[in-house]
């Protein structure tokens, strides 16, 4: 009896060491698939990180290029301006007033910016935007959605009242568009087709009326309203870069 007893014992323990053994090995199993998952998943999200951050360093040399012909825009604009309001107030003859405009030339290069979104669009549809954490996620978004929708709507609008007046206010600059070489002698070539194009009939009193004035003005506000919001995707783009380098400094073991 007394070894049936110590049989039953023996059996019991070493099937519940068994047991335990099972349970702990598919735990152990379960936990380390679980981590194996979660460092994957981080790996791609510190990739997909360093990605984004290369399109914003794209983007920032294409918002500095866009910027320069903003100031460049400016600087011409009000130069013309002037000029024009001398000349109404009798201080310079209509000759010199056009050569003024010849030696201004194109006042305002409406270059526009485009972001560079491809690494959004793949996170997008791949669905691993929503595993970087919601703060982070919530950053990247406002830059890709919100900036994204009012760039289209600038640079059409912008390319509109660009369009409007050089064909209809300022016809002169489009004779640029003749030639698609560039260096002096086009330079001279098209000075000369300017000034002359500047004194064909009906062509002076264009230039001379307060609507050009008008015309301008609007043009230089667009070109303010313009340098307004590049410097609003400009901010933006610095928060989501400054969040990405943040969110990469938490996990610099990780990165290559």
């Amino acid at each position: 009896m007394r070894n049936d007893f110590r049989s039953s014992s023996y059996f019991a323990v070493r099937y519940s060491l068994e047991f335990v053994v099972v349970v702990l090995g598919i735990t152990v199993s379960f936990w380390l698939n679980e981590w194996s998952i979660g460092q994957q998943e981080l790996d791609h999200q510190l990739n997909d990180a360093q990605d984004l951050l290369q399109d914003l360093e794209s983007d920032q040399g294409r918002l500095a290029v866009v910027l320069s012909t903003v100031v460049d825009g400016k600087d011409r604009t009000g130069r013309l301006l002037q000029n024009h309001a001398r000349f109404q107030e009798g201080g310079c003859s209509y000759d010199v007033f056009a050569d003024s405009l010849v030696a201004i030339g194109y006042p305002y290069g409406n270059l526009t910016f485009f972001m560079n979104d491809g690494t959004y669009k793949t996170l997008v549809n791949n669905g691993r935007l929503q595993n970087f954490p919601s703060d982070v996620e919530d950053v990247i978004k406002k830059y890709y959605e919100y900036v994204g929708k009012r760039v289209g709507d600038n640079n059409a609008a912008l390319d509109k009242v660009c369009l409007d007046y050089y064909q209809l206010h300022h016809p002169m600059c489009l004779l640029n568009g003749e030639d698609t070489r560039r260096g002096m002698l086009f330079e001279s070539l098209w000075e000369s087709r300017a000034r002359s194009f500047l004194d064909k009939p009906g062509v002076p009193a264009l230039y001379k009326s307060t609507d050009f004035y008008l015309r301008t003005l609007g043009m230089r506000n667009e070109i303010f309203r313009h340098e307004l919001l590049l410097s609003e995707y400009t901010s933006i783009r610095d928060e989501v870069d400054s969040t990405l380098q943040a969110f990469l400094s938490t996990h610099p073991d990780l990165l290559h």
